[in-house]
Order: structure tokens, then sequence, then C-alpha cells
């Protein structure tokens, strides 16, 4: 059923190969101005501190709370300084 969807919604646009290689390659050129700023670091740290709390806490992963929110806000802020940037 979900196939039948994507093929309609694939019908009703006009996207072709080409077209999204050429916007996938625009937006990795834009990305690779964000990659290694002071918030990417922050990003990454608080991707680790989550990876680690789930290991510690293997079968008590609701225990990493704090720690998936903290990643949500890291990774919400470079969402929006990107998008900022990128506008």
């Amino acid at each position: 059923m979900k196939r039948q969807g994507l093929l309609t919604e694939q019908s009703s646009t006009n996207l072709d190969s080409v077209t999204l290689e050429g916007d996938i390659k625009e937006l990795r050129e834009k990305f690779v101005g964000v990659k290694n700023t002071r918030e990417d670091a922050e990003a990454r740290k608080a991707r680790d501190e989550l990876i680690q709390c789930l290991q510690l806490h293997d079968r008590r992963s609701l225990d990493c709370w704090w720690e998936v929110q903290q990643f949500k806000e890291k990774v919400l802020r470079l969402e929006r300084e990107f998008v900022n940037k990128n506008q």
C-alpha cells in the first residue's frame, strides 16, 4: 500500500534523477561549511554522551531522557542555523 502512495507522489512531481542529483550535490556543498563548526562539536559531544548513557542503561533507556533532550536541542540549533544561512 505504501508503494502505491510513493508511485502516486512520484508521478505528481516532475523530479528526475538528474534534477535530484543536482539538488543533492548543492546541499552537500552547502553542508560542507557547517560541518566543522563549534556547534557541530557540541552536537557530536551530546551524541556521544547519549550513546554512552544508552550503553550504560541498556535495559532502562528511559533513564537517558536528559541526554536525549540535550542532543535534540543541539541538532535543532544546527538545523536552524543551516536553514538561516542557506536561505
